[in-house]
């Protein structure tokens, strides 16, 4: 896993020339993965993250710790995050889960961990303004009454590498 070999690196850099061409590749792993999720100029977009790749957007939330009102990447990165959250009760689960393990993938996990508390406030904030205005947001709920469902790896595309 190329995620897995670039954190191993980055952990062995033994010197600031080592050090800055894991960077590098991690920048390069972020654009890459960033590409497949959002479709890309031409593939079609990850709706499920979480649920259908949960190894990619456990690496990948790491960049909510740089996360900020003027940071627009980052914000875009959020949007996304925070649309399938809420529509989707097994991307919600992996995304607990996730938050969970933080401090066991993370030497100083407190910035993420607060960055992500504070986000999630903010979505169930407007979850509830929305349903007290009555303008409940009902995201993924296709008819059934059920919000999500189960299964959506069938047809999910590849990730990279």
């Amino acid at each position: 896993d190329r995620w897995r070999m670039l954190v191993a690196r980055q952990c062995e850099a033994a010197d600031a020339a080592g050090e800055q061409a894991v960077v590098q590749d991690k920048t390069k792993w972020f654009a890459d993965t960033w590409e497949f999720l959002s479709g890309g100029p031409c593939g079609s977009v990850q709706q499920h993250w979480w649920c259908q790749h949960t190894a990619l957007s456990e690496a990948f939330a790491e960049l909510l710790a740089y996360w900020s009102p003027t940071n627009t990447t980052v914000a875009q990165v959020w949007q996304h995050m925070d649309a399938q959250l809420r529509s989707c009760f097994d991307c919600i689960n992996e995304y607990h889960k996730f938050q969970e393990q933080v401090p066991l993938y993370y030497a100083s996990p407190e910035r993420l961990l607060t960055i992500m508390a504070k986000l999630d406030a903010e979505r169930a904030e407007q979850g509830l303004a929305l349903s007290v205005t009555g303008g409940v947001d009902v995201g993924g709920v296709d008819g059934s009454g059920v919000a999500g469902t189960r299964g959506h790896a069938a047809g999910a595309a590849s990730p990279p590498p």
